[in-house]
Protein backbone atom coordinates (compact mmCIF):
# COMPACT_ATOMS: atom_id res chain seq x y z
CA UNK A 1 0.00 0.00 0.00
CA UNK A 2 2.55 2.20 0.85
CA UNK A 3 4.41 1.76 -2.77
CA UNK A 4 0.84 2.50 -4.60
CA UNK A 5 0.46 6.07 -2.74
CA UNK A 6 4.74 6.79 -2.80
CA UNK A 7 4.53 5.96 -6.94
CA UNK A 8 0.99 8.11 -7.26
CA UNK A 9 2.70 11.01 -5.40
CA UNK A 10 6.01 11.06 -7.36
CA UNK A 11 2.99 11.21 -10.34
CA UNK A 12 1.81 14.03 -8.89
CA UNK A 13 4.53 15.90 -7.85
CA UNK A 14 5.86 15.62 -11.89
CA UNK A 15 2.87 17.13 -12.98
CA UNK A 16 3.07 20.27 -10.47
CA UNK A 17 7.13 20.45 -11.65
CA UNK A 18 6.27 20.40 -14.78
CA UNK A 19 2.97 22.87 -14.89
CA UNK A 20 4.62 25.29 -12.64
CA UNK A 21 7.98 25.51 -14.69
CA UNK A 22 10.48 25.19 -11.49
CA UNK A 23 14.04 25.35 -12.83
CA UNK A 24 17.18 25.03 -10.75
CA UNK A 25 19.10 28.80 -10.62
CA UNK A 26 22.62 27.27 -11.02
CA UNK A 27 24.90 24.82 -12.16
CA UNK A 28 26.71 22.46 -10.30
CA UNK A 29 29.22 20.15 -12.03
CA UNK A 30 32.07 17.67 -10.61
CA UNK A 31 34.90 17.70 -12.77
CA UNK A 32 37.36 14.66 -13.90
CA UNK A 33 40.71 16.26 -13.20
CA UNK A 34 42.34 14.09 -16.44
CA UNK A 35 40.65 16.59 -18.43
CA UNK A 36 41.77 19.98 -17.53
CA UNK A 37 44.02 21.39 -20.19
CA UNK A 38 47.48 23.41 -19.61
CA UNK A 39 47.23 26.82 -20.05
CA UNK A 40 43.44 27.36 -19.89
CA UNK A 41 41.86 29.62 -17.19
CA UNK A 42 38.27 29.46 -15.85
CA UNK A 43 37.18 31.71 -13.15
CA UNK A 44 34.47 29.25 -11.92
CA UNK A 45 34.76 28.77 -8.10
CA UNK A 46 35.94 25.66 -7.33
CA UNK A 47 36.81 23.07 -4.37
CA UNK A 48 39.63 20.59 -4.50
CA UNK A 49 39.90 17.49 -1.62
CA UNK A 50 43.43 16.57 -1.59
CA UNK A 51 44.52 12.92 -0.81
CA UNK A 52 45.99 13.87 2.67
CA UNK A 53 42.20 15.22 2.90
CA UNK A 54 42.52 18.77 2.61
CA UNK A 55 39.90 20.65 1.47
CA UNK A 56 40.85 23.67 -0.81
CA UNK A 57 38.98 26.66 -2.23
CA UNK A 58 39.27 28.53 -5.07
CA UNK A 59 36.47 30.99 -4.58
CA UNK A 60 37.80 33.41 -7.78
CA UNK A 61 38.92 30.72 -10.02
CA UNK A 62 42.04 29.12 -11.23
CA UNK A 63 44.41 28.35 -13.80
CA UNK A 64 46.22 24.98 -14.94
CA UNK A 65 49.80 24.80 -16.18
CA UNK A 66 52.11 21.81 -16.60
CA UNK A 67 50.34 19.57 -14.57
CA UNK A 68 49.74 22.19 -11.59
CA UNK A 69 46.63 23.68 -10.90
CA UNK A 70 47.17 27.52 -9.37
CA UNK A 71 45.17 30.38 -7.66
CA UNK A 72 44.49 32.43 -4.56
CA UNK A 73 42.63 29.91 -2.32
CA UNK A 74 41.64 28.89 1.28
CA UNK A 75 43.22 26.05 2.79
CA UNK A 76 40.96 24.32 5.67
CA UNK A 77 43.95 22.03 7.58
CA UNK A 78 42.90 18.72 7.88
CA UNK A 79 44.21 18.89 11.31
CA UNK A 80 43.05 21.95 13.27
CA UNK A 81 40.42 22.85 10.67
CA UNK A 82 41.73 26.37 10.61
CA UNK A 83 41.25 27.98 6.96
CA UNK A 84 44.52 30.27 5.87
CA UNK A 85 44.67 32.21 2.37
CA UNK A 86 47.63 31.90 0.05
CA UNK A 87 48.88 31.04 -3.05
CA UNK A 88 48.21 27.53 -4.02
CA UNK A 89 50.15 25.64 -6.59
CA UNK A 90 49.22 21.93 -6.69
CA UNK A 91 50.29 19.22 -8.82
CA UNK A 92 46.65 17.43 -10.34
CA UNK A 93 47.92 13.71 -9.07
CA UNK A 94 46.89 14.91 -5.58
CA UNK A 95 43.90 15.99 -5.82
CA UNK A 96 41.59 13.03 -5.02
CA UNK A 97 38.30 14.80 -6.29
CA UNK A 98 37.24 18.75 -7.80
CA UNK A 99 33.84 20.19 -8.19
CA UNK A 100 32.92 23.21 -9.45
CA UNK A 101 29.39 25.53 -8.83
CA UNK A 102 28.18 28.84 -10.08
CA UNK A 103 24.76 30.79 -10.85
CA UNK A 104 23.11 30.83 -14.02
CA UNK A 105 20.32 32.68 -13.87
CA UNK A 106 21.76 36.45 -12.63
CA UNK A 107 25.36 38.15 -12.79
CA UNK A 108 26.28 36.97 -9.21
CA UNK A 109 27.85 33.95 -8.28
CA UNK A 110 27.68 31.56 -5.37
CA UNK A 111 30.33 29.27 -3.75
CA UNK A 112 30.04 27.38 -0.72
CA UNK A 113 30.71 23.83 -0.45
CA UNK A 114 30.00 21.44 -3.44
CA UNK A 115 26.47 21.02 -2.64
CA UNK A 116 24.61 19.59 0.17
CA UNK A 117 27.54 17.07 1.47
CA UNK A 118 25.48 15.69 4.50
CA UNK A 119 28.12 12.69 3.88
CA UNK A 120 29.56 9.86 6.12
CA UNK A 121 31.87 7.00 6.10
CA UNK A 122 30.46 3.31 7.56
CA UNK A 123 29.38 4.86 10.79
CA UNK A 124 32.33 2.14 12.68
CA UNK A 125 34.88 4.52 11.32
CA UNK A 126 32.83 7.72 11.83
CA UNK A 127 32.95 6.64 15.19
CA UNK A 128 36.70 6.43 15.21
CA UNK A 129 37.21 9.49 13.06
CA UNK A 130 34.72 12.03 15.31
CA UNK A 131 37.38 11.16 18.27
CA UNK A 132 40.10 11.33 16.16
CA UNK A 133 38.84 15.13 14.84
CA UNK A 134 35.88 16.66 16.56
CA UNK A 135 35.45 19.39 14.75
CA UNK A 136 35.06 17.37 11.33
CA UNK A 137 31.86 16.00 13.29
CA UNK A 138 29.46 18.86 14.28
CA UNK A 139 27.02 19.82 11.79
CA UNK A 140 24.33 22.17 12.42
CA UNK A 141 22.08 25.34 10.41
CA UNK A 142 22.70 28.78 11.10
CA UNK A 143 22.62 29.52 14.96
CA UNK A 144 20.99 32.33 16.51
CA UNK A 145 22.44 33.65 19.62
CA UNK A 146 20.45 36.32 22.11
CA UNK A 147 22.23 38.82 24.45
CA UNK A 148 20.80 38.86 28.01
CA UNK A 149 22.85 41.76 29.32
CA UNK A 150 25.75 39.55 29.52
CA UNK A 151 26.32 36.74 27.33
CA UNK A 152 24.69 35.52 23.94
CA UNK A 153 22.77 32.47 24.92
CA UNK A 154 21.49 29.89 22.12
CA UNK A 155 18.01 30.56 20.91
CA UNK A 156 17.42 29.40 17.81
CA UNK A 157 18.52 26.88 14.95
CA UNK A 158 17.39 27.80 11.58
CA UNK A 159 15.58 25.84 8.94
CA UNK A 160 17.21 22.87 9.64
CA UNK A 161 15.30 20.70 7.19
CA UNK A 162 16.68 22.84 4.47
CA UNK A 163 19.32 20.66 3.16
CA UNK A 164 19.80 21.61 -0.13
CA UNK A 165 18.63 23.99 -2.53
CA UNK A 166 15.88 22.48 -3.91
CA UNK A 167 14.21 21.96 -0.29
CA UNK A 168 14.29 25.26 0.81
CA UNK A 169 11.83 26.60 2.87
CA UNK A 170 10.27 28.62 5.38
CA UNK A 171 11.14 28.30 9.28
CA UNK A 172 9.43 30.41 12.16
CA UNK A 173 11.51 30.34 15.93
CA UNK A 174 10.29 31.85 19.28
CA UNK A 175 13.30 34.19 21.33
CA UNK A 176 12.75 33.24 24.70
CA UNK A 177 14.65 36.00 25.58
CA UNK A 178 12.27 38.04 26.83
CA UNK A 179 12.70 41.83 25.87
CA UNK A 180 13.65 44.11 28.80
CA UNK A 181 15.00 47.20 26.96
CA UNK A 182 14.53 48.97 24.01
CA UNK A 183 17.25 47.21 22.10
CA UNK A 184 17.68 43.20 20.64
CA UNK A 185 20.84 41.85 19.99
CA UNK A 186 21.12 38.80 17.96
CA UNK A 187 24.01 37.20 16.46
CA UNK A 188 24.07 34.46 13.94
CA UNK A 189 26.79 32.04 13.21
CA UNK A 190 28.30 29.14 11.17
CA UNK A 191 29.95 27.02 13.05
CA UNK A 192 29.57 23.86 11.40
CA UNK A 193 31.83 22.31 7.99
CA UNK A 194 29.01 24.07 5.91
CA UNK A 195 27.87 26.52 3.93
CA UNK A 196 24.56 28.36 4.78
CA UNK A 197 22.75 30.04 2.11
CA UNK A 198 20.20 32.89 4.49
CA UNK A 199 18.00 34.15 2.03
CA UNK A 200 15.40 35.75 4.61
CA UNK A 201 16.02 37.20 8.32
CA UNK A 202 12.94 39.02 9.53
CA UNK A 203 12.40 39.60 13.45
CA UNK A 204 9.14 40.21 14.55
CA UNK A 205 8.17 41.80 17.49
CA UNK A 206 4.57 40.97 18.81
CA UNK A 207 2.87 42.50 21.25
CA UNK A 208 -0.15 40.77 22.97
CA UNK A 209 -2.44 41.36 26.24
CA UNK A 210 -0.80 41.17 29.41
CA UNK A 211 -1.09 37.63 31.04
CA UNK A 212 -0.51 35.86 27.88
CA UNK A 213 2.09 33.86 26.12
CA UNK A 214 2.54 33.54 22.71
CA UNK A 215 3.56 30.71 20.18
CA UNK A 216 4.59 29.71 16.55
CA UNK A 217 2.32 27.27 15.51
CA UNK A 218 2.84 23.98 13.42
CA UNK A 219 1.32 25.26 10.19
CA UNK A 220 3.95 29.22 11.05
CA UNK A 221 0.92 31.03 12.66
CA UNK A 222 0.69 33.24 15.93
CA UNK A 223 -1.23 31.64 18.85
CA UNK A 224 -2.30 33.09 22.33
CA UNK A 225 -1.90 30.86 25.11
CA UNK A 226 -3.70 32.58 28.82
CA UNK A 227 -4.20 29.31 31.34
CA UNK A 228 -1.78 26.67 30.86
CA UNK A 229 -2.71 23.27 32.69
CA UNK A 230 -1.06 20.01 32.73
CA UNK A 231 -2.28 17.42 30.86
CA UNK A 232 -4.10 14.47 32.53
CA UNK A 233 -1.96 11.46 31.81
CA UNK A 234 0.94 10.88 29.36
CA UNK A 235 1.98 7.56 28.45
CA UNK A 236 4.20 5.44 26.56
CA UNK A 237 3.67 2.60 24.23
CA UNK A 238 5.32 0.31 26.51
CA UNK A 239 2.29 1.87 28.81
CA UNK A 240 4.65 3.51 31.74
CA UNK A 241 3.08 6.56 32.71
CA UNK A 242 5.42 9.08 32.37
CA UNK A 243 3.29 12.16 33.04
CA UNK A 244 5.68 13.64 36.12
CA UNK A 245 8.58 13.73 33.22
CA UNK A 246 6.80 16.04 30.98
CA UNK A 247 4.34 18.66 33.22
CA UNK A 248 7.29 20.64 33.68
CA UNK A 249 9.75 22.75 31.53
CA UNK A 250 12.99 21.58 33.07
CA UNK A 251 15.37 20.05 30.59
CA UNK A 252 14.46 16.21 31.77
CA UNK A 253 12.61 14.73 28.66
CA UNK A 254 11.05 11.51 27.42
CA UNK A 255 13.09 9.41 24.76
CA UNK A 256 12.77 5.90 23.32
CA UNK A 257 15.98 4.90 24.07
CA UNK A 258 18.65 3.19 21.55
CA UNK A 259 17.96 -0.11 22.29
CA UNK A 260 13.95 0.38 20.21
CA UNK A 261 15.87 1.51 17.40
CA UNK A 262 16.52 -2.18 16.77
CA UNK A 263 12.71 -2.65 16.03
CA UNK A 264 12.81 -0.58 12.40
CA UNK A 265 15.14 -4.07 10.69
CA UNK A 266 11.53 -5.19 11.00
CA UNK A 267 9.65 -2.87 9.27
CA UNK A 268 8.96 0.82 9.58
CA UNK A 269 8.02 0.61 13.03
CA UNK A 270 7.03 3.81 15.25
CA UNK A 271 7.08 4.72 19.32
CA UNK A 272 4.50 7.04 20.60
CA UNK A 273 3.49 8.53 23.74
CA UNK A 274 -0.42 9.02 24.49
CA UNK A 275 -2.02 11.96 25.90
CA UNK A 276 -5.24 12.49 27.89
CA UNK A 277 -5.76 15.96 28.04
CA UNK A 278 -8.40 18.13 29.43
CA UNK A 279 -10.90 19.83 26.48
CA UNK A 280 -13.27 22.40 25.80
CA UNK A 281 -16.81 21.15 24.50
CA UNK A 282 -17.31 24.13 22.55
CA UNK A 283 -13.83 25.40 21.92
CA UNK A 284 -10.66 24.68 20.25
CA UNK A 285 -7.88 23.13 22.87
CA UNK A 286 -4.15 24.56 22.61
CA UNK A 287 -1.62 22.22 23.07
CA UNK A 288 1.60 23.71 23.58
CA UNK A 289 4.90 21.26 22.99
CA UNK A 290 8.88 21.45 23.74
CA UNK A 291 11.07 19.11 21.63
CA UNK A 292 14.16 18.42 19.87
CA UNK A 293 15.72 16.07 17.97
CA UNK A 294 18.54 13.18 18.91
CA UNK A 295 21.39 12.99 16.14
CA UNK A 296 19.59 10.07 14.85
CA UNK A 297 18.19 11.92 11.79
CA UNK A 298 21.74 13.68 11.32
CA UNK A 299 22.94 10.13 11.59
CA UNK A 300 21.15 9.04 8.65
CA UNK A 301 21.91 12.09 6.62
CA UNK A 302 25.60 11.66 7.26
CA UNK A 303 26.00 8.24 7.32
CA UNK A 304 23.21 6.04 5.58
CA UNK A 305 22.42 8.41 2.67
CA UNK A 306 25.59 9.59 1.52
CA UNK A 307 28.47 8.25 3.33
CA UNK A 308 27.45 4.73 2.04
CA UNK A 309 27.63 5.75 -1.45
CA UNK A 310 31.76 6.77 -1.54
CA UNK A 311 32.73 9.52 -3.96
CA UNK A 312 29.38 8.25 -5.87
CA UNK A 313 27.86 10.89 -2.91
CA UNK A 314 29.13 14.01 -4.94
CA UNK A 315 27.04 13.17 -8.14
CA UNK A 316 23.90 12.35 -5.69
CA UNK A 317 24.13 15.77 -3.88
CA UNK A 318 24.66 17.61 -7.55
CA UNK A 319 21.01 15.46 -8.26
CA UNK A 320 19.12 16.53 -4.87
CA UNK A 321 20.67 20.09 -5.68
CA UNK A 322 19.64 20.38 -9.52
CA UNK A 323 16.89 18.08 -9.66
CA UNK A 324 13.33 19.05 -8.21
CA UNK A 325 11.89 16.04 -9.38
CA UNK A 326 14.30 13.89 -7.47
CA UNK A 327 14.51 16.32 -4.77
CA UNK A 328 10.61 16.18 -4.49
CA UNK A 329 10.76 12.64 -4.52
CA UNK A 330 13.64 12.36 -1.68
CA UNK A 331 11.41 15.02 0.63
CA UNK A 332 8.24 12.91 0.39
CA UNK A 333 10.19 9.54 1.78
CA UNK A 334 12.04 11.61 4.35
CA UNK A 335 8.56 13.21 5.52
CA UNK A 336 7.22 9.98 6.01
CA UNK A 337 9.58 9.06 8.66
CA UNK A 338 10.44 12.51 10.04
CA UNK A 339 8.67 14.47 12.42
CA UNK A 340 6.26 14.06 15.08
CA UNK A 341 2.61 13.30 13.81
CA UNK A 342 -0.39 14.49 16.03
CA UNK A 343 -3.17 11.95 16.28
CA UNK A 344 -6.09 12.51 17.38
CA UNK A 345 -8.92 9.22 19.04
CA UNK A 346 -12.02 9.70 17.13
CA UNK A 347 -14.71 7.39 16.62
CA UNK A 348 -12.64 4.37 17.15
CA UNK A 349 -9.19 5.70 15.13
CA UNK A 350 -6.58 8.16 15.14
CA UNK A 351 -7.28 10.73 12.98
CA UNK A 352 -4.20 12.26 11.81
CA UNK A 353 -4.13 16.09 12.74
CA UNK A 354 -0.37 17.30 11.09
CA UNK A 355 2.93 17.13 12.69
CA UNK A 356 5.68 19.07 14.29
CA UNK A 357 8.66 18.79 11.93
CA UNK A 358 11.64 18.35 12.82
CA UNK A 359 13.45 21.00 14.85
CA UNK A 360 17.48 19.96 15.05
CA UNK A 361 19.51 18.30 17.10
CA UNK A 362 20.81 21.72 19.35
CA UNK A 363 18.39 23.93 20.37
CA UNK A 364 14.90 22.90 22.33
CA UNK A 365 12.35 24.24 20.16
CA UNK A 366 8.68 25.97 21.26
CA UNK A 367 5.36 24.88 19.25
CA UNK A 368 1.77 24.76 19.16
CA UNK A 369 -0.97 23.32 18.01
CA UNK A 370 -5.05 24.53 17.80
CA UNK A 371 -6.73 21.22 18.03
CA UNK A 372 -10.53 21.56 17.00
CA UNK A 373 -13.54 21.23 19.52
CA UNK A 374 -15.11 17.86 19.43
CA UNK A 375 -17.76 17.85 21.88
CA UNK A 376 -16.24 16.43 24.61
CA UNK A 377 -13.89 17.62 28.00
CA UNK A 378 -11.09 15.12 27.41
CA UNK A 379 -9.18 14.30 24.53
CA UNK A 380 -6.83 11.19 23.72
CA UNK A 381 -3.95 12.55 21.47
CA UNK A 382 -0.92 10.54 20.21
CA UNK A 383 2.61 11.81 19.02
CA UNK A 384 4.04 9.44 16.74
CA UNK A 385 7.85 9.37 16.00
CA UNK A 386 10.07 6.79 14.61
CA UNK A 387 12.18 5.63 17.52
CA UNK A 388 14.49 7.52 19.66
CA UNK A 389 14.52 10.41 16.70
CA UNK A 390 13.30 12.93 19.92
CA UNK A 391 13.54 14.02 23.20
CA UNK A 392 10.24 15.55 24.38
CA UNK A 393 10.75 18.05 27.63
CA UNK A 394 7.60 20.03 28.11
CA UNK A 395 3.47 19.45 27.52
CA UNK A 396 0.87 22.03 28.45
CA UNK A 397 -2.71 22.54 27.52
CA UNK A 398 -5.07 25.74 27.15
CA UNK A 399 -8.43 25.10 27.04
CA UNK A 400 -9.42 28.43 28.17
CA UNK A 401 -11.03 31.03 24.78
CA UNK A 402 -8.13 33.24 25.01
CA UNK A 403 -7.73 36.67 22.90
CA UNK A 404 -5.85 36.71 20.02
CA UNK A 405 -4.99 40.35 19.88
CA UNK A 406 -1.67 40.16 18.34
CA UNK A 407 0.07 42.94 16.47
CA UNK A 408 2.89 42.21 15.04
CA UNK A 409 5.89 44.71 13.65
CA UNK A 410 8.78 43.72 11.62
CA UNK A 411 11.93 45.33 12.50
CA UNK A 412 15.37 45.10 10.51
CA UNK A 413 18.69 45.78 12.18
CA UNK A 414 20.04 49.06 12.73
CA UNK A 415 23.14 48.09 12.56
CA UNK A 416 25.51 44.86 11.14
CA UNK A 417 28.83 44.12 12.27
CA UNK A 418 30.76 40.91 11.28
CA UNK A 419 32.83 39.00 14.25
CA UNK A 420 36.15 41.25 14.12
CA UNK A 421 33.77 44.18 13.80
CA UNK A 422 33.56 45.20 10.74
CA UNK A 423 30.52 47.56 9.64
CA UNK A 424 28.40 45.56 7.15
CA UNK A 425 25.35 47.12 7.15
CA UNK A 426 25.07 46.59 2.95
CA UNK A 427 23.95 42.78 3.82
CA UNK A 428 20.55 43.72 4.85
CA UNK A 429 19.57 43.67 1.14
CA UNK A 430 20.47 39.94 1.54
CA UNK A 431 18.49 39.11 4.52
CA UNK A 432 15.36 41.81 3.85
CA UNK A 433 13.65 40.19 1.80
CA UNK A 434 12.48 36.80 -0.08
CA UNK A 435 14.65 36.66 -3.42
CA UNK A 436 17.15 35.54 -5.36
CA UNK A 437 19.77 37.48 -3.16
CA UNK A 438 21.40 35.10 -0.32
CA UNK A 439 23.66 35.76 3.22
CA UNK A 440 26.16 33.71 2.58
CA UNK A 441 28.47 32.17 5.09
CA UNK A 442 31.83 30.28 5.34
CA UNK A 443 32.53 28.16 8.76
CA UNK A 444 33.59 30.43 11.46
CA UNK A 445 31.53 33.34 10.33
CA UNK A 446 29.59 35.53 12.59
CA UNK A 447 27.26 38.75 12.12
CA UNK A 448 25.68 40.27 15.32
CA UNK A 449 22.76 42.57 14.26
CA UNK A 450 21.55 45.23 16.65
CA UNK A 451 17.94 46.07 16.39
CA UNK A 452 15.99 49.23 18.29
CA UNK A 453 12.46 47.95 19.53
CA UNK A 454 9.40 49.70 19.44
CA UNK A 455 8.07 51.07 22.68
CA UNK A 456 5.74 49.42 25.32
CA UNK A 457 1.83 50.03 25.08
CA UNK A 458 0.89 48.43 28.28
CA UNK A 459 1.09 44.80 26.66
CA UNK A 460 3.47 41.76 26.34
CA UNK A 461 6.25 41.47 24.19
CA UNK A 462 7.47 38.40 22.16
CA UNK A 463 10.47 38.37 19.62
CA UNK A 464 10.27 36.19 16.57
CA UNK A 465 12.40 34.49 13.41
CA UNK A 466 10.99 34.36 10.41
CA UNK A 467 13.83 32.93 8.37
CA UNK A 468 13.61 30.99 4.82
CA UNK A 469 17.53 29.57 3.23
CA UNK A 470 19.24 26.22 3.02
CA UNK A 471 22.61 24.98 4.11
CA UNK A 472 25.28 22.55 2.04
CA UNK A 473 27.40 20.37 4.48
CA UNK A 474 30.84 20.04 3.61
CA UNK A 475 31.96 16.63 2.06
CA UNK A 476 35.38 15.86 4.64
CA UNK A 477 38.39 14.85 2.37
CA UNK A 478 38.75 11.78 3.88
CA UNK A 479 35.32 10.57 3.47
CA UNK A 480 35.55 10.47 -0.43
CA UNK A 481 36.83 6.95 -1.24
CA UNK A 482 35.26 5.20 1.87
CA UNK A 483 31.87 3.67 0.26
CA UNK A 484 30.37 0.84 2.64
CA UNK A 485 30.30 -2.71 0.62
CA UNK A 486 27.74 -3.59 2.55
CA UNK A 487 25.13 -1.28 1.49
CA UNK A 488 24.74 1.57 -1.27
CA UNK A 489 21.61 4.41 -0.46
CA UNK A 490 18.50 3.81 -2.66
CA UNK A 491 15.78 6.07 -2.28
CA UNK A 492 12.84 3.39 -3.12
CA UNK A 493 14.43 1.01 -0.68
CA UNK A 494 13.01 2.08 2.64
CA UNK A 495 13.51 -0.88 4.50
CA UNK A 496 16.58 -1.66 3.39
CA UNK A 497 17.69 2.41 4.51
CA UNK A 498 15.34 2.07 7.87
CA UNK A 499 17.69 -1.35 8.53
CA UNK A 500 21.32 0.20 8.01
CA UNK A 501 19.88 2.69 10.19
CA UNK A 502 18.90 0.93 12.77
CA UNK A 503 22.36 -0.95 12.96
CA UNK A 504 24.50 2.64 12.57
CA UNK A 505 23.10 3.98 15.29
CA UNK A 506 23.31 1.47 17.67
CA UNK A 507 26.78 1.15 16.95
CA UNK A 508 27.63 4.32 16.99
CA UNK A 509 25.36 6.72 18.70
CA UNK A 510 26.91 6.84 22.21
CA UNK A 511 30.13 8.12 20.65
CA UNK A 512 28.73 10.32 18.09
CA UNK A 513 26.61 11.94 20.74
CA UNK A 514 29.37 12.58 23.17
CA UNK A 515 31.69 14.49 20.19
CA UNK A 516 29.47 16.01 18.22
CA UNK A 517 28.67 18.67 20.51
CA UNK A 518 31.89 19.72 21.53
CA UNK A 519 33.28 20.12 17.78
CA UNK A 520 32.06 23.42 16.81
CA UNK A 521 33.98 25.43 14.31
CA UNK A 522 35.83 28.27 15.90
CA UNK A 523 34.47 31.71 14.65
CA UNK A 524 36.43 34.34 13.71
CA UNK A 525 36.69 36.76 15.71
CA UNK A 526 38.71 39.11 17.76
CA UNK A 527 39.90 38.15 20.78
Amino acid sequence: MLIKYFLLYILLLILLLIFNKCYPTYQAARVNVDSLKTGTYSDIQAKLYKSDNTIILFPDGFSVDNKFIRGNGIITDNNTYQQRWQVIDLPLDSITAMTTYEETTSGARYFGSFLLGLTGPPLTFLGIYCIACPKCCFGSCPIVYAYNGKDYNLEAELFSECISKQLENNDIDLLREKITSDTLKLKITNEALETHYINKFEVAIAAHPKGTELYPTIDNKLLLVSEKVTPITVVDKSENDITDLLINDDNKFYRSGVKKISELKKGPIFDWVDIKIPASKNLPTKLVLKYRNTLLSTTLLYNVVLGSQGAAGLDWTKKMNEDAVYASQFKMVYDEFSGIKIKIFNNGSWDNLGEFKDAGPLNWKYIAVNLPAYNSDTLLLRLEFIPDNFMIDYIAIDTTASPQDIKTKIIYPCEITDGRGNLRDSLLEYIKNDDLNYLKTEPGDSYYLNYNVPGKNNCEETALIYSKGYYNEWIRGSWINNKDARYTFNLYDIQGTLSYLADSWIENSEILEREFFHSRFSLKEEK
